[in-house]
């Protein structure tokens, strides 16, 4: 990974490392219960376009296919088939 940036967090300190200029940060913590979380918290402006464009033409294509498939099991009942 060329522009990450790595936040590991412990309660009352914070560790960080970074490669390049940290396009990507990924923050590590650990909750009250001892668990250790991890999530991306930031990607670079053109990814972040990309991800909502994917997003839009999947749920296009799932619309269209519920209606493919609503359409094809209408004519199959007027067909008798």
């Amino acid at each position: 990974m060329c522009n990450a940036a790595f936040i590991l967090s412990q309660p009352g300190r914070e560790f960080l490392i970074q490669s390049g200029s940290g396009d990507w940060e990924y923050y590590f913590a650990e909750d009250q219960y001892g668990e250790i979380y991890g999530r991306n918290v930031r990607k670079p402006f053109l990814r972040y376009m990309w991800d909502g464009v994917k997003s839009v033409v999947r749920r296009i294509g799932s619309a269209i296919g519920g209606l493919f498939s609503i359409a094809g099991s209408s004519l199959l009942a007027l067909t008798g088939g």
